[in-house]
Protein backbone atom coordinates (compact mmCIF):
# COMPACT_ATOMS: atom_id res chain seq x y z
CA UNK A 1 0.00 0.00 0.00
CA UNK A 2 1.01 3.18 -0.85
CA UNK A 3 0.31 5.97 2.29
CA UNK A 4 1.57 9.80 2.27
CA UNK A 5 4.28 10.59 5.24
CA UNK A 6 2.61 11.38 8.15
CA UNK A 7 4.74 14.18 8.30
CA UNK A 8 3.51 15.98 4.58
CA UNK A 9 0.46 15.88 6.03
CA UNK A 10 1.50 17.98 9.61
CA UNK A 11 3.46 19.77 7.08
CA UNK A 12 0.50 21.09 4.59
CA UNK A 13 -1.68 21.77 7.74
CA UNK A 14 0.95 24.15 8.52
CA UNK A 15 1.17 25.46 5.64
CA UNK A 16 -2.59 26.34 5.12
CA UNK A 17 -2.48 27.87 8.46
CA UNK A 18 -0.09 30.04 7.72
CA UNK A 19 -1.69 31.31 4.30
CA UNK A 20 -5.02 31.59 5.96
CA UNK A 21 -4.08 34.64 8.15
CA UNK A 22 -5.52 36.72 5.92
CA UNK A 23 -8.16 35.56 2.66
CA UNK A 24 -8.43 39.02 1.50
CA UNK A 25 -5.38 39.53 0.50
CA UNK A 26 -5.05 40.49 -3.47
CA UNK A 27 -2.36 37.98 -5.72
CA UNK A 28 0.54 38.51 -7.96
CA UNK A 29 2.11 35.17 -9.11
CA UNK A 30 4.23 33.82 -11.31
CA UNK A 31 5.59 30.79 -12.55
CA UNK A 32 9.82 30.32 -12.94
CA UNK A 33 12.09 27.53 -13.86
CA UNK A 34 15.49 28.07 -12.80
CA UNK A 35 17.51 25.03 -13.96
CA UNK A 36 17.77 22.91 -17.57
CA UNK A 37 14.72 22.17 -18.78
CA UNK A 38 16.22 18.23 -19.61
CA UNK A 39 12.59 17.08 -21.02
CA UNK A 40 12.94 15.62 -23.98
CA UNK A 41 10.27 17.50 -26.74
CA UNK A 42 9.40 14.40 -28.25
CA UNK A 43 8.20 12.82 -25.41
CA UNK A 44 4.29 12.91 -23.88
CA UNK A 45 2.23 11.16 -22.13
CA UNK A 46 3.27 8.05 -20.15
CA UNK A 47 7.23 9.20 -21.05
CA UNK A 48 6.69 11.83 -19.39
CA UNK A 49 6.08 11.03 -16.01
CA UNK A 50 8.29 7.52 -16.22
CA UNK A 51 11.81 8.90 -17.29
CA UNK A 52 13.47 12.07 -14.50
CA UNK A 53 14.99 13.67 -17.31
CA UNK A 54 11.32 14.89 -18.12
CA UNK A 55 10.25 15.20 -14.71
CA UNK A 56 10.44 19.21 -14.65
CA UNK A 57 7.50 18.61 -17.42
CA UNK A 58 6.21 16.20 -15.29
CA UNK A 59 6.31 18.49 -12.34
CA UNK A 60 4.70 21.59 -14.35
CA UNK A 61 1.88 19.42 -15.48
CA UNK A 62 1.08 18.49 -12.10
CA UNK A 63 1.11 21.98 -11.29
CA UNK A 64 -1.36 23.13 -13.70
CA UNK A 65 -3.73 20.15 -13.25
CA UNK A 66 -3.38 21.45 -9.57
CA UNK A 67 -4.39 25.13 -10.19
CA UNK A 68 -7.60 24.17 -12.60
CA UNK A 69 -8.90 21.77 -10.50
CA UNK A 70 -8.56 24.46 -7.62
CA UNK A 71 -9.91 27.55 -9.63
CA UNK A 72 -6.72 29.37 -9.23
CA UNK A 73 -6.64 30.49 -12.71
CA UNK A 74 -4.15 33.70 -12.53
CA UNK A 75 -3.26 34.09 -16.35
CA UNK A 76 -7.33 34.33 -17.42
CA UNK A 77 -8.48 36.14 -14.21
CA UNK A 78 -5.26 38.72 -13.67
CA UNK A 79 -4.87 39.79 -10.24
CA UNK A 80 -6.67 38.13 -7.45
CA UNK A 81 -8.76 39.72 -4.54
CA UNK A 82 -8.79 36.94 -2.15
CA UNK A 83 -6.19 34.01 -1.81
CA UNK A 84 -8.64 31.31 -1.51
CA UNK A 85 -8.13 29.58 -5.15
CA UNK A 86 -4.11 30.04 -4.32
CA UNK A 87 -4.76 27.89 -1.30
CA UNK A 88 -6.51 25.17 -2.67
CA UNK A 89 -4.27 25.01 -5.42
CA UNK A 90 -1.59 24.79 -2.91
CA UNK A 91 -3.05 21.88 -1.13
CA UNK A 92 -3.63 19.92 -4.04
CA UNK A 93 -0.26 20.43 -5.27
CA UNK A 94 0.78 19.08 -2.38
CA UNK A 95 -1.50 16.16 -1.90
CA UNK A 96 -0.60 14.90 -4.98
CA UNK A 97 0.85 11.49 -3.67
CA UNK A 98 3.87 11.51 -6.12
CA UNK A 99 5.40 14.25 -4.45
CA UNK A 100 7.20 14.10 -1.09
CA UNK A 101 9.42 15.79 1.40
CA UNK A 102 7.72 18.28 2.05
CA UNK A 103 8.48 21.10 4.43
CA UNK A 104 7.30 24.56 5.18
CA UNK A 105 9.65 27.41 5.90
CA UNK A 106 8.56 30.67 7.66
CA UNK A 107 10.84 33.91 8.18
CA UNK A 108 9.67 37.18 8.97
CA UNK A 109 11.35 39.99 6.64
CA UNK A 110 12.03 43.75 8.14
CA UNK A 111 10.98 46.05 5.35
CA UNK A 112 11.96 50.04 5.52
CA UNK A 113 9.76 50.83 2.34
CA UNK A 114 13.06 50.73 0.05
CA UNK A 115 12.39 48.08 -3.14
CA UNK A 116 16.43 47.31 -2.99
CA UNK A 117 16.57 46.45 0.77
CA UNK A 118 13.35 44.56 0.22
CA UNK A 119 15.06 42.52 -2.07
CA UNK A 120 18.69 41.65 0.30
CA UNK A 121 16.31 41.14 3.16
CA UNK A 122 14.88 38.23 0.74
CA UNK A 123 18.63 37.23 -0.36
CA UNK A 124 19.04 36.96 3.43
CA UNK A 125 16.17 35.13 5.01
CA UNK A 126 15.03 32.68 2.27
CA UNK A 127 17.23 29.44 2.21
CA UNK A 128 18.03 27.25 -0.44
CA UNK A 129 20.69 25.21 -1.63
CA UNK A 130 19.72 24.84 -5.53
CA UNK A 131 17.70 28.21 -6.87
CA UNK A 132 20.31 31.74 -6.79
CA UNK A 133 18.73 33.73 -4.13
CA UNK A 134 19.22 36.70 -6.12
CA UNK A 135 17.22 35.23 -9.06
CA UNK A 136 14.22 34.62 -6.43
CA UNK A 137 14.76 38.13 -4.68
CA UNK A 138 14.55 39.58 -8.56
CA UNK A 139 11.59 38.22 -9.32
CA UNK A 140 9.55 38.97 -6.31
CA UNK A 141 10.75 42.73 -6.88
CA UNK A 142 9.96 41.99 -10.47
CA UNK A 143 6.24 41.26 -9.59
CA UNK A 144 6.02 44.42 -7.67
CA UNK A 145 7.50 46.52 -10.21
CA UNK A 146 4.61 45.29 -12.88
CA UNK A 147 2.08 45.86 -10.63
CA UNK A 148 3.14 49.79 -11.36
CA UNK A 149 2.45 49.23 -14.80
CA UNK A 150 -1.06 47.63 -15.09
CA UNK A 151 -3.45 49.99 -17.04
CA UNK A 152 -5.10 52.59 -15.08
CA UNK A 153 -8.51 50.99 -14.61
CA UNK A 154 -6.85 47.96 -12.73
CA UNK A 155 -5.00 50.68 -10.48
CA UNK A 156 -8.01 52.48 -9.87
CA UNK A 157 -9.70 48.63 -8.77
CA UNK A 158 -7.17 48.17 -6.26
CA UNK A 159 -6.23 51.56 -4.97
CA UNK A 160 -7.91 50.62 -1.26
CA UNK A 161 -6.49 47.45 -1.64
CA UNK A 162 -3.48 47.24 1.69
CA UNK A 163 -2.46 43.37 1.40
CA UNK A 164 -0.70 41.73 -0.81
CA UNK A 165 0.48 37.99 -1.32
CA UNK A 166 3.30 38.09 -3.98
CA UNK A 167 3.55 34.47 -4.61
CA UNK A 168 6.69 32.42 -7.03
CA UNK A 169 5.73 28.60 -8.55
CA UNK A 170 9.60 27.74 -9.08
CA UNK A 171 10.90 24.39 -10.43
CA UNK A 172 13.98 23.09 -10.48
CA UNK A 173 15.74 20.21 -11.85
CA UNK A 174 19.01 20.30 -10.66
CA UNK A 175 21.68 18.26 -12.53
CA UNK A 176 22.94 14.75 -11.65
CA UNK A 177 19.52 15.19 -8.79
CA UNK A 178 17.16 12.04 -9.24
CA UNK A 179 14.25 14.44 -8.40
CA UNK A 180 12.94 17.65 -9.51
CA UNK A 181 12.08 20.15 -6.30
CA UNK A 182 9.38 22.64 -6.28
CA UNK A 183 9.51 26.08 -4.13
CA UNK A 184 6.38 28.19 -3.92
CA UNK A 185 7.96 30.92 -2.58
CA UNK A 186 5.46 33.54 -0.60
CA UNK A 187 5.48 37.18 0.89
CA UNK A 188 2.63 38.70 2.81
CA UNK A 189 3.22 42.66 2.92
CA UNK A 190 1.49 45.54 2.87
CA UNK A 191 1.41 48.12 -0.36
CA UNK A 192 0.11 52.07 -0.59
CA UNK A 193 -1.47 53.50 -3.07
CA UNK A 194 -0.21 57.15 -4.08
CA UNK A 195 -3.22 58.56 -5.63
CA UNK A 196 -1.38 61.51 -7.13
CA UNK A 197 1.22 59.52 -9.15
CA UNK A 198 -1.17 56.37 -9.59
CA UNK A 199 1.70 54.49 -8.18
CA UNK A 200 1.33 51.23 -5.74
CA UNK A 201 4.81 51.83 -2.90
CA UNK A 202 6.46 49.57 -0.06
CA UNK A 203 5.71 50.95 3.41
CA UNK A 204 8.11 49.95 6.83
CA UNK A 205 6.49 46.91 8.18
CA UNK A 206 6.95 43.89 9.27
CA UNK A 207 6.59 41.35 6.15
CA UNK A 208 6.53 37.68 6.17
CA UNK A 209 8.39 34.73 3.78
CA UNK A 210 6.84 31.25 3.67
CA UNK A 211 8.53 28.97 1.77
CA UNK A 212 6.38 25.66 0.60
CA UNK A 213 8.95 22.92 -0.37
CA UNK A 214 8.23 19.52 -2.08
CA UNK A 215 10.01 16.99 -4.61
CA UNK A 216 9.31 14.51 -6.87
CA UNK A 217 9.48 10.54 -5.89
CA UNK A 218 10.64 9.32 -9.13
CA UNK A 219 9.75 5.72 -8.79
CA UNK A 220 6.31 6.16 -7.90
CA UNK A 221 6.42 8.43 -11.00
CA UNK A 222 7.56 5.74 -13.11
CA UNK A 223 5.51 3.19 -11.70
CA UNK A 224 2.49 4.96 -12.09
CA UNK A 225 3.43 6.42 -15.68
CA UNK A 226 -0.19 5.03 -17.74
CA UNK A 227 -2.32 5.40 -15.03
CA UNK A 228 -0.99 9.47 -14.01
CA UNK A 229 -0.72 10.21 -17.87
CA UNK A 230 -4.32 8.97 -18.78
CA UNK A 231 -6.02 11.33 -16.17
CA UNK A 232 -3.52 14.29 -16.13
CA UNK A 233 -2.37 16.05 -19.37
CA UNK A 234 0.93 16.48 -20.12
CA UNK A 235 1.51 20.34 -20.53
CA UNK A 236 5.53 22.33 -21.65
CA UNK A 237 7.46 23.75 -18.72
CA UNK A 238 7.37 26.86 -20.58
CA UNK A 239 3.16 26.57 -21.16
CA UNK A 240 2.96 25.90 -17.16
CA UNK A 241 5.25 29.05 -16.27
CA UNK A 242 2.78 30.90 -18.17
CA UNK A 243 -0.21 29.77 -17.26
CA UNK A 244 0.83 29.85 -12.95
CA UNK A 245 1.96 33.90 -14.08
CA UNK A 246 -0.55 36.72 -13.31
CA UNK A 247 -2.04 37.84 -16.77
CA UNK A 248 -2.13 41.63 -17.50
CA UNK A 249 1.57 42.06 -16.27
CA UNK A 250 3.50 44.72 -18.35
CA UNK A 251 7.29 44.89 -18.93
CA UNK A 252 7.59 41.83 -16.63
CA UNK A 253 11.38 41.44 -17.97
CA UNK A 254 12.88 39.01 -15.21
CA UNK A 255 14.16 36.00 -16.62
CA UNK A 256 16.68 33.46 -14.74
CA UNK A 257 19.76 33.28 -16.26
CA UNK A 258 19.85 29.63 -16.62
CA UNK A 259 16.50 28.84 -17.90
CA UNK A 260 16.18 26.42 -21.25
CA UNK A 261 13.20 26.77 -23.00
CA UNK A 262 13.58 23.44 -24.67
CA UNK A 263 10.75 22.56 -26.12
CA UNK A 264 -0.16 -0.95 -4.44
CA UNK A 265 -3.21 0.36 -3.11
CA UNK A 266 -4.14 3.03 -0.86
CA UNK A 267 -5.32 6.50 -0.37
CA UNK A 268 -4.43 10.08 0.23
CA UNK A 269 -6.01 12.76 2.35
CA UNK A 270 -7.23 14.97 -0.73
CA UNK A 271 -9.20 11.96 -2.35
CA UNK A 272 -6.50 10.35 -4.46
CA UNK A 273 -7.17 6.98 -4.99
CA UNK A 274 -4.52 4.20 -6.08
CA UNK A 275 -6.00 0.95 -7.07
CA UNK A 276 -2.93 -1.03 -8.35
CA UNK A 277 -0.77 -0.89 -11.61
CA UNK A 278 -4.11 -0.61 -14.04
CA UNK A 279 -5.32 2.33 -12.88
CA UNK A 280 -5.69 5.97 -11.01
CA UNK A 281 -8.29 7.61 -9.75
CA UNK A 282 -9.23 10.65 -7.88
CA UNK A 283 -11.79 13.62 -6.91
CA UNK A 284 -10.27 16.28 -8.47
CA UNK A 285 -12.15 15.86 -11.50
Amino acid sequence: MIFKPILLSCFATLTLALFSQNNNQAVLSRGLLTSLDTTNPNDHGEAIFENPKNHASAVASILVYSANQAGFRPRERGILDRTETFENYIRKAIDFPGFTKAYTEYEPLELTGDVQQFEQEVIKKYSSNINKKEEIARALTGLLNSLNKVDLGTKKKFQSQKDWLLTLTVINKPVNYYVTVTDVINVSLSLLMDTKTNTFRLNRQHATLVVVRFATNPEFLNQFAKQISSKIPTVKVQEALTTLSTGGLKNYNYVCSSINNNDNNGNDSNGWKIQGPESLTGTWD
